[in-house]
C-alpha cells in the first residue's frame, strides 16, 4: 500500500452542526433584511415572524442569531433555501461555509484528510 496516498473524508455533518459552526460569521456579515425575502416566499419564516424579528430594538447580529434559531428548528429544506438565498444576494462565500465547501481549495471544518 502507498504510504503517500491521501484520502479526503467528508463528515457527514447535520444541517444544525453547521449552522452552529458557523453561527457568528453569520451573525456578524449577513444582514436578515438582505436576505429575507426569498426565506418568506419559501416558507422558511411566516411574514409574522419577519415582523416581529425587524420590530424589535435590537442590532441586526441579534436579529440574524434570533432567526438561525429559527432555522435550527426547520427541516433540511429550509437550510437549503436559506444557502441559496446567501447565494442569490452575494454572500456566496458564507454560504459555501455553510455547505461544508469552498471555492478555493481550502479545507472546511467538515473536511479532513488522511495519509495512509
Amino acid at each position: 500500500m502507498d504510504k503517500n496516498r491521501k484520502i479526503n473524508i467528508h463528515k457527514d455533518e447535520t444541517n444544525e452542526r453547521k449552522i452552529a459552526a458557523n453561527w457568528g460569521l453569520v451573525k456578524r456579515n449577513v444582514k436578515l433584511s438582505d436576505v429575507v425575502d426569498p426565506l418568506i416566499e419559501n416558507g422558511v419564516i411566516t411574514p409574522d415572524q419577519w415582523m416581529d424579528i425587524k420590530s424589535r430594538q435590537v442590532g441586526e447580529p441579534e436579529k440574524m442569531e434570533e432567526f438561525l434559531y429559527i432555522l435550527l428548528k426547520q427541516k433540511s429544506e429550509a437550510f437549503e433555501v436559506f444557502k441559496n438565498s446567501l447565494r442569490s444576494t452575494g454572500f456566496q462565500h458564507i454560504a459555501d461555509c455553510l455547505g461544508g465547501t469552498s471555492n478555493n481549495g481550502s479545507k472546511t471544518p467538515f473536511q479532513h484528510q488522511f495519509y495512509i
